[in-house]
């Protein structure tokens, strides 16, 4: 496995010409579809917001690269907080898309915000076959992690403020940079951390257990303290990952005596916050929620700049 450095503004505007050659088939695509998804008043009242591409981690002929939203102008100033996001579809689906649209939102409010690719696998998951075993999913979460840290001067970010966050599967590799001990890389520097300062969940997949996963890679059975401060989204009526987790989890957290604040939203599905549901409803008011968070973290400053009528579709 061999990493290439951040180079500066001119490397990341190589590695945005690169784009459409990392992509795997189909993901422009569904980038562009995503963000169509939203209306003309969301895209003038994010129009401040540039996105480039960075490669972070080679492993054989793969290239996985950050998709990196930000504001115009903020390589210079104070060093910014950033959140990495990291999509669902049960680890072998799905692209760096799904969060463009709370990618965009936030950077427009100040932060750094990367939607991560990572190898996907095949099922049924076997962690002796590299190519479908979770490990090899886990360990890219946490060199993304690891590559904004070891590069935060650069990307003029915090690196005392790097959220972590993902939905469903995403959930759970963004559950286990926080939780999981080891599984990094081969040849990273270990000395640089992989476990983010806050948690931003999506109806997360926390029990590894119910896919016949050991404990051992179960952010659920790995609760400990003094762990990241973290919320959680979760529709009550999810059949696909169990909101009684969640709760079991948050209760979990807070008795060790970490901070873990869990939302419920009555009667929603799976992935109820995606772009073009529910007439974007859940989606606004989830990002809503995380807007909060963050600011009482210290991530974000002042009120929530989205209104409602900016992403209502009918």
């Amino acid at each position: 496995m061999r990493r290439t450095d951040f180079l500066g503004t001119a490397a990341t505007m190589l590695c945005c010409a690169m784009a459409a050659l990392l992509f795997q088939p189909g993901e422009a695509q569904a980038a562009e579809e995503t963000l169509a998804k939203l209306p003309e008043k969301f895209q003038r009242a994010t129009s401040n917001v540039v996105k480039t591409e960075i490669l972070y981690k080679e492993v054989g002929d793969r290239k996985l690269v950050l998709h990196v939203f930000r504001e115009k102008g903020s390589l210079e100033g104070a060093p910014r907080a950033a959140i990495v996001m990291t999509h669902g579809g049960g680890l072998h689906t799905g692209d760096p898309s799904h969060f463009f649209p709370e990618c965009q939102y936030l950077a427009s409010r100040g932060m750094v915000c990367i939607s991560v690719q990572y190898r996907l696998i095949k099922t049924p998951f076997d962690l002796s076959k590299e190519d479908s075993s979770p490990l090899v999913c886990v360990a890219d979460a946490k060199s993304a992690i690891r590559y904004i840290r070891t590069n935060a001067k650069e990307l003029n970010i915090d690196p005392e403020k790097i959220a972590g966050g993902g939905g469903s599967a995403g959930g759970y590799l963004s559950a286990a940079t926080g939780l999981i001990e080891g599984y990094d890389e081969e040849g990273e520097d270990l000395g640089v951390s992989s476990v983010p300062n806050a948690l931003i969940l999506y109806y997360p997949g926390l029990d590894a257990t119910l896919l016949k996963l050991p404990e051992k890679l179960s952010p659920f059975h790995q609760v400990s303290e003094n762990l990241p401060a973290m919320i959680i989204h979760h529709g009550t009526a999810d059949v696909a990952v169990s909101v009684e987790r969640s709760k079991t989890f948050a209760q979990r957290v807070r008795d060790r005596g970490s901070k873990c604040e869990l939302i419920l939203y009555e009667d929603m599905p799976h992935a109820f916050n995606r772009v073009g549901r529910f007439k974007n409803r859940p989606f606004f008011e989830s990002v809503m929620a995380t807007d909060r968070f963050l600011v009482d973290l210290g991530y974000l400053q002042g009120e929530a700049t989205m209104k409602y009528e900016d992403v209502a579709i009918e």
